[in-house]
């Protein structure tokens, strides 16, 4: 309706110069793809300390980390260490690629994921 409208005009430059709309699209998609880097090496983090501490307690042995140190790396260190992944470059591949559909996006997780890992690696 009208609000929709007056919102859209608000956002758009007084010139409506495509140049600078297009800028600011590529860096909107970017900054989601580095976000969704973000979180998916958060997530797979979470998920290893976890397995860290059931296959430690699985084989009888005491937790590698205190409750304390645990927390710690969740709350800060996770975080800290994913931050870079948030404010990296534009990539310009993006203002290339289309938007693909959700169900797309899901299928490539387990390739990410693992490509993460590779990245990770020494």
């Amino acid at each position: 309706g009208l609000l929709d409208t007056a919102c859209c005009v608000a956002v758009l430059p007084a010139s409506n110069d495509l140049e600078q709309l297009t800028g600011w699209l590529l860096q909107a998609r970017s900054l989601l793809a580095n976000a969704r880097q973000a979180l998916a090496f958060a997530a797979f983090a979470g998920v290893l300390m976890e397995l860290l501490l059931v296959f430690s307690d699985w084989a009888g042995l005491p937790p590698p980390l205190s409750p304390g140190q645990t927390l710690q790396s969740a709350l800060f260190l996770v975080p800290m260490l994913a931050l870079p992944l948030v404010l990296g470059p534009i990539d310009p591949r993006d203002k290339k690629q289309m938007v693909g559909k959700r169900d797309e996006r899901l299928a490539g997780m387990g390739r990410e994921a693992l490509r993460l890992v590779w990245r990770g690696l020494p």
